[in-house]
């Protein structure tokens, strides 16, 4: 929350973020300002926190540099031995950690706004070294559909409600379900004798959980040729972002990640005894990666060793 505004995306963040003016006087700030939100802007940050972390920092930095009278110009002011100058001075009554973490934000939005300084490349991280997000409780996809009547708006509920079917119901990426249309994608399928409504992407053939099915309906009130998301800019630096700003999350969300929608579809799915080579037509992955992260949310059958009755290919009642 900033200002008494819940903010659900780092460019709400950089809008309305104003900082103490113990810390930057009013009359730094609208001059500095500028530059602190695209500095903020181009290190790309994804979620809220580190947006707010970010710009709290480079705030205090560039006022920091405005009293030092050193000129506010990207490639001038984000420097090595600027950033360690103002680390070794104004963080001296941070405990190390905190320190720690001040260097890294200034670092990373540093070497984000400038083109010729001498910043180093960041460490690359591999895909062992990156934790995969945990997927929802029951509880918190409970508390979306409570949401979802809660909207302050129409818009804000249409794409919710189209975040809940493809995202949530059909595990696409962010990116996919921009795009998605009842028109272009939308349709049943046969499925052994049942019609299962699908969507139809360039790669792979989604089914729409049973559960968001009635949401979808409620979806085909609006033009059908317009992404189920409504209309938006495609060439916003944060299109997604924009799309969530509008949307009232539950209490107990603080910001709305649609790969954690992904992750919880994925393992509702690896949950219905789908198969590996099936699962990963239908997330459209080929990497082992995945299933390796996911597995420990998906619940096992220890109990009674069911698991390995099933192994064994034995049936009950046979």
């Amino acid at each position: 929350m900033i200002a008494g505004d819940w903010i659900t995306s780092p460019a709400r963040v950089y809008e309305a973020y104003s900082p103490r003016h113990e810390y930057v006087p009013e009359r730094v700030w609208a001059e500095i300002r500028p530059l602190v939100v695209h500095a903020c802007e181009a290190a790309d940050h994804s979620c809220v926190d580190a947006a707010l972390g970010a710009i709290r920092a480079t705030a205090q930095f560039l006022a920091w540099c405005h009293q030092q009278e050193i000129p506010l110009k990207a490639e001038r002011v984000f420097l090595p031995e600027h950033v360690e100058r103002f680390i070794a001075t104004q963080t001296v009554h941070m405990t190390p950690a905190s320190r720690a973490t001040r260097r890294s934000q200034l670092r990373r939005v540093a070497r984000a706004a400038t083109k010729t300084a001498p910043w180093p490349q960041p460490d690359r991280v591999y895909a062992r070294d990156a934790p995969m997000t945990a997927p929802l409780t029951p509880a918190e996809v409970d508390a979306y559909w409570d949401a979802l009547r809660a909207q302050p708006t129409a818009t804000a509920e249409r794409r919710l409600k189209a975040f809940l079917v493809l995202c949530l119901g059909a595990g696409l990426r962010a990116g996919e379900a921009l795009t998605v249309s009842i028109a272009g994608h939308l349709g049943y399928t046969d499925a052994d004798g049942t019609k299962v409504c699908t969507i139809h992407l360039p790669d792979r053939v989604v089914p729409i959980d049973t559960r968001y099915v009635p949401l979808l309906h409620e979806l085909a009130e609006y033009d059908h040729s317009e992404p189920l998301v409504g209309p938006f800019n495609p060439r916003a630096k944060h299109p997604v972002g924009n799309l969530i700003d509008v949307i009232a999350l539950p209490a107990n969300q603080r910001t709305l990640r649609l790969s954690r929608f992904r992750i919880t579809w994925m393992v509702n799915v690896l949950s219905r005894d789908i198969r590996i080579s099936e699962f990963q037509a239908l997330a459209g992955v080929a990497s082992a990666k995945t299933l390796e992260t996911i597995a420990p949310f998906v619940p096992a059958r220890f109990t009674n060793n069911e698991w390995l009755r099933n192994a064994a290919g034995l049936v009950v009642g046979l």
